[in-house]
């Protein structure tokens, strides 16, 4: 007979669960350009951005036809700065990854060891807290031109990854080893 998830007991490694459904969440966010809309660059942009005369405005728009540019899609963001953000964002989600896994891997028998362990949990809690900061940067941003809808799922995942990894910390804590 099966236990019902509901009377389920977390798992001991739902931490690192949680985390690599994090980092999917974080990358589909990256794959899509964090869901910020593109504009096109038609005659009524173009006319707005260097307010044309009717004269340069029937000029243009008979060279967008000539050339069969009407439906050229260009980023409203600089390719560089998207690039800088999702670097930074690959780098923080890195390190999280790297202390989750250091912490969860050490075998701590001594003071020294259990100390170097709460470190890197303190390390993996401090960098979920990058992240969230980051991603805050990001939206604070881009208000007007992205999606909410994927940046609350990972606001839900990353808030749930922390309070798993101060669970984690606050056991090692109640067995003695720090």
């Amino acid at each position: 007979m099966s236990v019902r998830v509901k009377d389920r007991n977390e798992s001991k490694v739902e931490f690192l669960d949680n985390f690599h459904r994090l980092r999917s969440e974080v990358e589909l966010l990256l794959m899509r350009d964090f869901g910020l809309k593109k504009r096109k660059y038609d005659v009524a942009l173009m006319e707005e951005i260097y307010e044309m005369t009717d004269d340069q405005k029937e000029k243009y728009e008979s060279l967008m036809n000539e050339l069969g540019a009407r439906s050229n899609i260009v980023d409203k963001y600089p390719a560089w700065l998207i690039d800088n953000w999702r670097d930074s964002i690959m780098k923080i989600l890195d390190n999280i990854g790297i202390h989750i896994e250091l912490a969860n891997s050490t075998y701590a028998l001594i003071p020294e060891e259990w100390a170097m362990r709460r470190t890197n949990w303190d390390k993996a809690i401090g960098y979920c807290n990058a992240l969230k900061d980051k991603l805050h940067d990001i939206m604070y941003c881009t208000k007007k031109d992205i999606t909410l809808g994927q940046f609350d799922i990972i606001a839900k995942k990353l808030k749930a990854e922390i309070n798993l990894l101060k669970g984690v910390r606050k056991s090692d804590y109640k067995r003695g080893s720090c």
